[in-house]
């Protein structure tokens, strides 16, 4: 007999998925602003100071503060009405989104640090001269949990 999932988890799996979604759109678009800034740089267009020597997974430490601001400000006030128009409780729906919330920001650090990753293969950059990681000793688990929070 198959077990039905609780309404938590209902809420928690979908608002990750579409929130996930979300986020994917969001770190293509910093990524095709990466490059853009990347190949202005090497054409002598300089638009920051310091920014040539920043890395994908600088730019987003500082960004994503904001975009997961503002999507948690939609989730509040778009997915509360449906789920509650749907027969979930208000309890629910605030357990499914607060563990929808720590699945997000333990899959943005992953999913960053793997493009980091692949930008640093194609481009032979090297990972271990990132501004971010001199800032934090070069401690990688430190770096992924102040990602996280």
């Amino acid at each position: 007999m198959k077990k039905t999932s609780s309404a938590v988890t209902r809420v928690s799996t979908d608002m990750f998925f579409h929130q996930g979604s979300w986020a994917l759109g969001f770190l293509f678009v910093v990524l095709l602003i990466n490059i853009g800034v990347g190949i202005g740089t090497s054409m002598g267009v300089n638009v920051r100071a310091g920014i040539a020597e920043e890395d994908f997974f600088s730019i987003t430490y500082r960004s994503t503060k904001g975009f997961m601001l503002v999507i948690g400000i939609i989730s509040a006030y778009g997915f509360l009405s449906y789920y509650v128009r749907h027969g979930i409780t208000r309890r629910d729906f605030f357990k499914g989104a607060a563990l929808a919330a720590v699945y997000l920001s333990l899959a943005f650090p992953v999913v960053v640090g793997l493009v980091n990753w692949i930008i640093g293969m194609v481009t032979s950059h090297d990972a271990s001269s990132t501004l971010l990681l001199q800032k934090f000793d070069n401690n990688w688990l430190l770096i992924l949990v102040s990602y996280g929070v």
